[in-house]
């Protein structure tokens, strides 16, 4: 499916228009995308890291609990 490119465009543009409506007040789905979004919040929570842990050494488990090596951790290339 990904290797369509027409696909991937309409992917692409629901993408968009979504991310139009979540931050749009006037936008009839407004409410109803938020009110999903802060369930979606309640049932899946972001790990946070133990606040003791100040130094994290490349090779040890990723705080996030993904199971991988901290170097590898998706959560880190973000920073």
């Amino acid at each position: 499916m990904l290797s369509d490119p027409r696909y991937v465009a309409r992917l692409e543009r629901h993408y968009a228009m979504v991310k139009q409506a979540a931050s749009d007040p006037k936008h009839p789905a407004y409410r109803k995308l938020r009110k999903v979004l802060a369930d979606d919040a309640e049932l899946f929570p972001v790990p946070q890291p133990a606040a003791r842990m100040k130094h994290v050494g490349r090779n040890a488990p990723c705080v996030y609990g993904s199971g991988k090596k901290y170097k590898q951790c998706y959560r880190r290339k973000g920073r």
